[in-house]
């Protein structure tokens, strides 16, 4: 029955376990009484009960009206479902620290990194001028502080003018 239409179970528990009739079905489940007609036959059909409900319908439908008025709970389902509560809230509240910090992480990182691009920038261009020139004809590198990273880039003797280059960015 789990794998059968809802609706059409509904129908089918309702006329058969509570014993309300086709119209009763159709108020409770906002259906026409033809639709409750259609459900009930095809849960039937798929039960394979006999609407002329001969012995072997009988004794499946008293078979399932058992089962279904049967079912009783576990006597230790609440502490069952507090604890399965408790283990959620240990997990997410897991995830959540684990997120604080991963999401602190990544900002560090991607600092960490640039910095790192930064320094080894600077270290090439100590050492290569062609280098120092094509990062300092980037815009970028320009607009947010020239003299900053002609500082940064180039040997001290061309930024301040005492070596045997002369620097055109002064």
């Amino acid at each position: 029955m789990e794998t059968m239409e809802p609706s059409a179970v509904n129908a089918f528990k309702l006329f058969y376990f509570e014993g309300l009739s086709e119209e009763e079905i159709g108020d409770v489940l906002n259906m026409s009484q033809k639709e409750v007609c259609n459900k009930l036959a095809y849960v039937c059909g798929e039960l394979k009960i006999d609407s002329s409900m001969d012995e072997e319908s009988e004794a499946k439908i008293k078979e399932l009206v058992d089962i279904y008025e049967s079912a009783e709970l576990p006597e230790d389902l609440e502490e069952a479902v507090h604890s399965a509560i408790r283990r959620e809230e240990e997990n997410f509240a897991s995830f959540m620290e684990k997120y604080e910090k991963n999401k602190i992480r990544k900002h560090l990182g991607l600092l960490i990194l640039a910095a790192g691009l930064f320094f080894v920038t600077i270290l090439l261009g100590r050492n290569n001028p062609v280098f120092a020139e094509s990062v300092l004809s980037y815009p970028y590198s320009t607009s947010c502080s020239p003299r900053f990273f002609k500082a940064l880039t180039l040997s001290p003797a061309v930024v301040y003018g005492g070596g045997e280059r002369s620097c055109k960015y002064d």
